[in-house]
Formats: structure tokens, sequence, C-alpha cells
């Protein structure tokens, strides 16, 4: 299955590749724990990083907003929000053997992760607010999630100039050359830092994954073999859709 494949299946069902990603990452944590024999039905507990630009939800759909909306279109930068989500919890908690035999769990775990995500109140924007700056009572037990994720979204639509005064640079080239760990020094605040983006290549859009991790936390061994899981888990839900 190719990225270009997945996306178009997608697309035809209305389901955004966040979506997609998210469920093959459910699917990746759950095969995790099931080949350790550890009990997979609580599902998945991620931290879902997003941009956090939702003028939208703030009541600045517009660029006429003016006071108590938000305009941030003129403003270059991350507005960064993250926010706790548990997906696959009960019943839909399967691992990759069983969506490659039975591609109909993929697709059921795959509708399921999608409405616990539209579930989500105000796409997470105001969470940070109410656990951190409110102290909300409710919020300040939860658990904190060992994974984060963070899908960055589709690079490869973004290298026509003649589309804007400017775009993103999509040379690979030039991308290898960034630093994987901008701040080396930061303390770490999850075990798994996954980072997703569709980026464009010779023969179309590509899929690709950084997985992060601190040796500290984890073995060379565990991080391998949950990167493996995770290509498998995109692999057999590809092939689903």
């Amino acid at each position: 299955v190719t990225t270009r494949g997945i996306l178009r299946r997608l697309d035809g069902a209305g389901i955004e590749m966040r979506d997609f990603l998210l469920t093959a990452l459910t699917l990746t944590l759950a095969s995790w724990r099931i080949e350790r024999r550890q009990p997979a039905h609580h599902g998945a507990l991620v931290a879902l990083e997003g941009h956090g630009r939702e003028d939208a939800l703030m009541g600045g759909a517009d660029t006429s907003a003016t006071v108590g909306g938000a305009d941030t279109s003129a403003t270059v930068g991350w507005f960064t929000s993250v926010y706790p989500v548990r997906l696959g919890a009960g019943e839909a908690a399967v691992d990759v053997g069983a969506v490659r035999n039975n591609p109909a769990a993929a697709r059921t775990l795959l509708r399921a992760v999608t409405e616990e995500l539209a579930a989500v109140p105000n796409r997470g924007l105001d969470y940070g607010l109410l656990r951190y700056t409110r102290g909300d009572e409710a919020l300040t037990g939860l658990p904190h999630p060992q994974v984060e994720f963070n899908y960055i979204g589709r690079h490869d639509l973004s290298g026509d100039r003649a589309a804007g005064e400017w775009s993103l640079i999509t040379d690979s080239v030039l991308n290898q050359h960034m630093p994987a760990a901008p701040e080396p020094a930061l303390p770490l605040r999850y075990t798994y830092d996954v980072i997703a983006v569709v980026a464009a290549d010779a023969d179309g859009p590509h899929l690709r994954t950084s997985w992060r991790w601190s040796h500290l936390l984890s073995s060379p061994g565990d991080a391998e073999r949950l990167t493996e899981l995770w290509a498998d888990a995109v692999t057999v839900l590809g092939e689903a859709l």
C-alpha cells in the first residue's frame, strides 16, 4: 500500500489522515502490550499535539474579528495545544495480527477512534488552561501520557511557489540538515515522541514518521520493536480501508 493510495481512500471515505494515523498508533500500542501479555483493554492514552490555530473556536473565523475573537493569520509560529486522549478502549482493543486476519476489525477501530476524536470538546484547545492555569481538580489528577503524537500535515502540497508569495521548504536534502532535537537539554515530558508528516518525494506523497526517545527511559530494542509495529499497523490499516 502506498501513501498516495491511503490518501485517496481516506479522501473518498471522508476521514482525516490524522485520525488514520492515530488509529495506527492505537493499534501499535495495543500490539506492544499484547506481545508482553499485558492488558490492552484500557486503550491508548496519548498526548495529542496540535498547531493551536483554532480561530473559529474563539470567534475569529474571518479577518473582521474584533474584541472577543482571534485572527492568527498574520502571525508566524505555533500556538501549540497539547491535550490527552484515550483511544480504542474496551472491545476495540486489537493487535496487528488480528487486524491482518480480519480487515473489518481495522475498520471498526478506525471508526471508533474517529468518533472519539470528534467528541473532544473544542479540539482540546482549553485543556491546558483548565488544568495548569485554572487548576481544575477534575483534570489535575489525571494520569500523564507516556506517548505524544503530532501530525504536522501534508507538506507535499506546500511546494508550489506560484500559489503564493512564499512556501514551505520541502527539499528532503535541506530538511535532513534540520536538528532532530533543537533543544537537546530540554527535559522530556514523554517517553516517546512521535512526529508524522506527509512529505513530497520524486514519486509523490510519502509518509515519514520520527520516533524520539531517551536511552534512559527506553532501550534501543524496545524502540525498534515499536517502530516495527508502527510500520505494520500503518500497512495493514491502509490495506483494510
